[in-house]
Parts: C-alpha cells; structure tokens; sequence
C-alpha cells in the first residue's frame, strides 16, 4: 500500500534539450486521444526503455550477442572471451559518454503513468537500469532523459516504428500465425485484412500496413491489396480469422511493392506517356524521391524527350507536378486533365493578385 500512494505523490523532474522538448510536443499529435505532452512522454518511455541504446546493460548485452554471432566460426578460447570482453567494455563505455552528453533545456515535472513509475522505482524488479551508475547515478530521472533524447533524434520513420510498436508487434504476430486483425482508421472506417508486412517508403519516411484488404463485414470477393499508414490507424485487434496468403499472393504483393510504391497500392497501374525538355530530363535524373521507372524514353526531333511509365497516375502526380512547364502529360487524358485544372487554379491565384 506504501509504493501504491507513493504512485499517486510521485512528480519526476526531467530536464529535455529544447530539441528533445519540440519533438515530443510535436510526436504527441501521433496518438490518439486528445494530445497531451504528458501521454507522450509516458509511451514514448513505456515503447522504448527496454530497447533503446540508454538502457546500457540490455543494450551491452545485445552487443555481446551481436559480436558471438560474428565471432562464431573462431573456436572458443580465452583470448576470444578477453576480446569480447574489451570490446564490450568499450562499447559500454561509449554508450555511457552518450547519455551523459545530452544538454539541458526545458525543466518541468511530470506524472509517470503506473508501470513506468513501477519500472524505474527501487521495489521493482525491471531495474536494470540502475546498475549503470556511471552514467545515471541511480537517478530515474537522468535514466527517463536519455531514452527520449535518444528517440528524438532518431528520423521521423523510425520514431513511428516506436511509437506504434505495440501495433507492430500485433501484426508481426498475425503474419506469424496466420490471423486476420480488424482495424480502424481515423474516419472511422473498419477493415479486416489479412496482414503481409509492415515496411517503409522508398524515402523511408513513414510505415505501412500493407495487406488484403476489405471492409469489416464485406463479402470476400471484394478484398484487395492495399496500404495504410500506420499513424492513420487509431484502433487494432487480432481476430480469429484465418489470415492465411497462398504464395501466389505474396508473390503479388512483393511485386506490386517493388514496381509500384507501398504508398500506392490502392491504384492500379496504367500506361502514362510524358512529354519532358531537356531541363525536365535533368531533373527526372537528378530527383530520386518517389521517382516511378521508365519503361522506355526516346529523344524526339524537337530535341524534346518522351517517357512511357507503367505506375499509378497517383505518382505521375506527385513526382511530376512540380515540373511546371518542363513536363507535359500526353495521357491518359484524366491525368492530362488533372493536371490542366490544377495549374489553372494556381494560375487563377496570381492573377487575382
């Protein structure tokens, strides 16, 4: 009963960098609910405490592992054992020179939600944490300030993949037992889908469910390969399905992936012919972000080049809108149309001006 009321008195203090400080505030809007610093503050701890590089033991421990796995065609000796050992002891070390190096900035207190006040006091047994005294003293504060100085300064992909791990997790394990997961997105549309993977962009940008697909309830026959943005999902549950993929389809959705972008699953691929100057050639070369491939290009006798594509017109778009007057669409003739009434409406903008 004692640690129970010392729960609901205890405040910890914590002292981000600004840097630390703005992207919390900013990652809060990920989750759901209404946003709050102080949830934020609390999953991103609860997600990543056990994983991150701040918790020095675990992470030595998986250093070690990492170099037995390496080391595993020499035999084993004690010299082996004493280079392992040095190279741990470094590492660690480097690690400890790390989560001491982050700068103060922002002071403030908050509530730690129960299991993390429950993993970071004395009385619980996860305290592993606290055997690094080189670096937090047997502080839990200075311990909770690396782990979120470590997350914010990771890319936004892979600060997502902590943020969702728990969703993550569940859909590594449905693939694994061949289960359906019913979702929810934000506009509060329900999917089953029988999950493939979860993976990035080409860009690494952001993650993607990536999976057949059809609404909660839907007849089967309807079900179709599709992408969803993780950070769109707002609710998950592992069903009882079957959620098993014959080889044919995840040879499918591999192809698909490769040829077509995760970001663009829910089009299908259609024929695309594109007009570029020499100047828009350059810059198709130059731009690598969400670039669609070619499947030939020939040079004109206006010294002007033609591109055929075989993607969604969703990408043409994307890419190649902001080449202006250096592209020009000759079909189909929605996407030619799509760009036209696009252009005339930033045309139309300027002009009132």
């Amino acid at each position: 009963m004692e640690n129970y009321d010392q729960y609901y008195e205890a405040r910890q203090h914590l002292n981000l960098s600004q840097l630390a400080y703005d992207v919390v505030d900013l990652d809060k809007y990920a989750l759901q609910g209404k946003p709050s610093f102080t949830k934020a503050i609390n999953h991103i701890f609860e997600m990543y405490r056990d994983t991150a590089d701040a918790a020095i033991d675990l992470a030595c421990g998986r250093y070690v592992d990492s170099l037995k796995d390496e080391l595993a065609s020499i035999p084993e000796s004690p010299e082996k054992e004493t280079i392992i050992q040095t190279l741990r002891d470094a590492y660690r070390k480097q690690l400890i020179r790390t989560a001491k190096s982050y700068p103060r900035g922002r002071s403030f207190k908050v509530q730690l939600y129960r299991e993390n006040f429950a993993f970071v006091s004395e009385w619980h047994a996860a305290s592993e944490w606290r055997d690094t005294k080189e670096a937090y003293d047997h502080t839990a504060g200075k311990f909770i300030k690396a782990v979120i100085e470590e997350y914010a300064r990771k890319p936004l992909a892979e600060r997502e993949s902590i943020l969702f791990r728990d969703f993550i997790d569940l859909v590594n394990d449905c693939i694994r037992t061949e289960k359906t997961i019913l979702i929810t997105l934000k506009n509060n549309y329900r999917y089953e889908i029988r999950p493939f993977c979860v993976c990035r962009d080409t860009g690494n940008n952001f993650n993607y469910l990536v999976g057949y697909a059809k609404l909660a309830g839907a007849e089967p026959e309807t079900e179709c390969l599709v992408s969803y943005r993780i950070s769109n999902i707002k609710a998950f549950k592992k069903t009882g399905k079957s959620g098993h993929l014959t080889e044919s389809r995840k040879r499918d959705a591999e192809g698909k992936l490769q040829t077509v972008g995760v970001q663009f699953l829910l089009q299908e691929p259609e024929t695309i012919q594109i007009k570029l100057t020499p100047h828009g050639s350059g810059m198709y070369d130059r731009q690598a972000h969400l670039r669609p491939s070619f499947d030939s290009r020939q040079q004109t006798e206006d010294g002007l080049w033609l591109y055929e594509f075989s993607c969604t017109p969703m990408q043409i778009y994307f890419y190649f809108f902001k080449f202006g007057a250096d592209a020009e669409v000759l079909s189909p003739p929605e996407l030619r149309g799509r760009f036209l009434e696009q252009y005339k409406k930033a045309l139309a903008i300027y002009e009132k001006k």
